[in-house]
């Protein structure tokens, strides 16, 4: 663990340094850094809605265009906590960002963040296509694992899971632990003709859970998160979408949603990386799960379903702490949009603290804004304020908000 704490430090001091070289030095070797980066003592590496913090640093997609640092909307940053300053995630000489050569534009083409492990970068890879085979078109697919090198910009093939792709929900949420890595795959949700020919496919259908070993590079299949055909009976639906919404000690946290228009049903399960085996653990719209704690919401008065085409529902908060099952209450809220960090729900332009009961508003902030925690970094805490004028990441210190609850 260790050493992997150390590597994924070696790496970030790269990106800093080595994209200055993208913005005009020819000189590559003299922008390598041996300044020192604080990584966070946790060995968990969360891609949580399309955010992965890494202790004084977040891995992210810009929100604008910043002509100044050629960083246009959608391109993979990386954003500097104590500076708030963002840079693009790329170390290759003089990079214009506009090929496939570039690792934020292939990142940026398939709007997925990477894991850091060692001195690479690691994403997905994957291919669907329509085959013939034994007089019968069939479905083939194949979902890879590539491993990009900070020292040479080389890219390699590290694993390949067969009769698979890639979650789409896993582009925006796996997890790395320790040195396993976790994500969700499909089955492409075939459809097929009297004759047993492919006629359609799409990102649903049976969910499975993967890890592969960032060391041995072995790959594990854990198997069907839910059962499909059981499900199929009890929750009818036509679309399947999985989420990993969050850690807590040994167990990852899968959200799952079955669709049948206009109606969302979920399902909460859990998988234990040390027993490896799963369990179903609840029926709400779980957000996420941080800090023992699982936040959900109600619409019209259910925590179980979802009419998706109804506008004007009333949703309303609770937590649930995950060690005694016991649950709070929070307030009504506008938006689903809402975040868990440090005992605190944060909502609409509004902060629910759990150990209270209280709520305030954030200072600053509009009736129409919406927030979002990251984390908290040092004496502040690090949210997103989505207003009028698009995205802004601020610093507000930890006491201007306890002392909005005293």
């Amino acid at each position: 663990m260790k050493n992997k704490k150390i590597l994924s430090v070696t790496i970030l001091a790269f990106l800093m340094s080595f994209n200055v070289s993208c913005n005009g030095s020819n000189d590559e070797t003299s922008n390598i850094s041996s300044q020192s980066i604080s990584i966070a003592d946790s060995d968990v590496q969360l891609n949580e809605w399309n955010r992965v913090i890494l202790g004084d640093y977040m891995l992210m997609f810009s929100s604008k265009d910043e002509p100044d640092k050629d960083i246009t909307s959608g391109t993979p940053v990386v954003f500097d906590f104590n500076s708030m300053d963002t840079t693009i995630l790329c170390n290759r000489p003089n990079c214009s960002h506009s090929d496939s050569k570039c690792i934020a534009y292939t990142l940026a083409e398939s709007h997925q963040l990477p894991v850091i492990w060692g001195n690479c970068l690691y994403y997905f890879s994957e291919s669907c296509d329509a085959v013939e085979r034994s007089g019968k078109r069939v479905l083939d697919l194949n979902a890879s694992v590539i491993k990009y090198s900070m020292d040479d910009m080389t890219r390699s093939t590290v694993g390949t899971i067969d009769d698979h792709n890639i979650s789409s929900s896993s582009y925006a949420g796996s997890c790395l632990i320790g040195s396993e890595y976790y994500f969700i795959t499909n089955d492409g949700d075939p459809e097929y003709d009297e004759a047993g020919n492919v006629i359609s496919s799409g990102n649903g259908g049976r969910a499975n859970l993967f890890s592969i070993d960032l060391g041995s590079e072995k790959i594990v299949d854990h198997g069907e998160i839910f059962d499909y055909e059981k499900c199929q009976k009890d929750v009818p639906f036509d679309s399947v979408h999985p989420y990993i919404i969050g850690t807590e000690g040994s167990n990852i946290y899968i959200r799952i949603d079955f669709q049948k228009d206009p109606v969302t049903k979920p399902q909460v399960f859990v998988f234990d990386t040390v027993n490896k085996s799963f369990l179903k653990n609840d029926d709400v719209f779980a957000k996420q799960v941080k800090d023992g704690y699982m936040l959900y919401y109600s619409s019209n008065g259910s925590t179980q379903s979802i009419n998706t085409r109804d506008k004007n529902t009333e949703k309303k908060i609770y937590v649930k702490e995950l060690a005694t099952g016991k649950v709070i209450e929070g307030p009504i809220v506008k938006s689903p949009t809402m975040s868990l960090g440090n005992g605190k729900v944060w909502y609409d332009n509004c902060c629910f603290d759990i150990a209270s009961g209280k709520t305030a508003v954030i200072p600053d902030t509009s009736e129409n804004d919406i927030v979002w925690y990251h984390t908290l970094y040092k004496d502040d805490y690090i949210i997103d304020i989505y207003g009028e004028n698009g995205k802004q990441t601020v610093k507000i210190p930890v006491n201007e908000i306890n002392s909005l609850f005293e």
